[in-house]
């Protein structure tokens, strides 16, 4: 991008970087496999759930034009550092944004093993 100002290089930044940010999308699968004792000896049951999280309606002011240094652009000299200082405020801000995505969560899972199953849900209904 040699030869862009700083003003373009700035803009540029601004208007694409949260677009980027909303391809975060990931969704975790959890599962519990809970061993109980019975008559019969052991026996187990597994639950299953799941956790969205995304950012897919980031904004355009998700991402700042004081991150891109003043020296980068209009045909400067660029320092390393000043790379790397854009650099690492992109990836901070983006993973501060993730991370504000990220909660606890919490699963309520009912497992039934085969003589609750036939008790609590026989001919009589549910219990």
């Amino acid at each position: 991008m040699a030869g862009e100002s700083h003003g373009t290089l700035e803009t540029r930044y601004y208007n694409n970087a949260y677009l980027r940010l909303r391809s975060f999308d990931k969704t975790i699968n959890f599962n519990a496999t809970c061993y109980y004792a019975n008559t019969g000896g052991w026996g187990s049951a597994t639950a299953y759930g799941n956790r969205r999280f995304e950012y897919v309606n980031a904004g355009q002011g998700t991402y700042s034009t004081a991150d891109l240094p003043n020296n980068i652009g209009d045909n400067a000299k660029v320092f390393a550092s000043e790379v790397q200082n854009f650099a690492t405020n992109c990836i901070s801000r983006t993973v501060n944004q993730i991370e504000g995505r990220l909660t606890n969560s919490y699963f309520d899972w009912r497992i039934c093993h085969s003589s609750c199953h036939y008790s609590c849900h026989g001919s009589r209904g549910r219990r």
